[in-house]
């Protein structure tokens, strides 16, 4: 976990590794950039909320220039200062996001997706799904 401060040559520069590590920026607090071994580069922002170490992705390198990521790392540590969690919001987000498409399309699309590609009824899937209620077993 070096502290470094960024360019774009040196965030250019860097290279992947047979582990995933990260670099924070000297200029921003709790600004990082993470290196996966594939080599994709993404921008996070660390902060404590309530004692616990959080953690919220900012966006990929090079779709999220260096200077926006500064400024929106800025704008969420004034957030978090105020109170707010950012990477809750984002789960609670995703939470109503799966709940709003419902569990009866996400199974549908799920098996369907299996028989378009050929591959075999997967029972443990079918059977979740008329579990739940989502759909009955293998309907259409």
């Amino acid at each position: 976990m070096a502290t470094v401060t960024f360019t774009v040559r040196y965030l250019d520069d860097l290279k992947p590794q047979p582990k995933r590590y990260e670099v924070f920026d000297a200029l921003v607090p709790g600004l990082a950039i993470r290196v996966t071994p594939a080599g994709h580069k993404s921008f996070t922002l660390y902060y404590r909320h309530h004692g616990r170490m959080r953690r919220v992705g900012l966006g990929r390198y090079p779709d999220v220039l260096l200077a926006d990521a500064r400024t929106a790392a800025t704008q969420q540590r004034g957030r978090i200062f105020n109170g707010a969690d950012p990477a809750e919001e984002k789960k609670a987000e995703r939470a109503t996001t799966a709940t709003r498409w419902g569990r009866s399309t996400i199974c549908t699309r799920r098996i369907g997706r299996r028989r378009r590609a050929g591959r075999r009824r997967d029972g443990s899937w079918s059977a979740r799904c008329s579990r739940s209620g989502g759909i009955s077993a293998w309907s259409t």
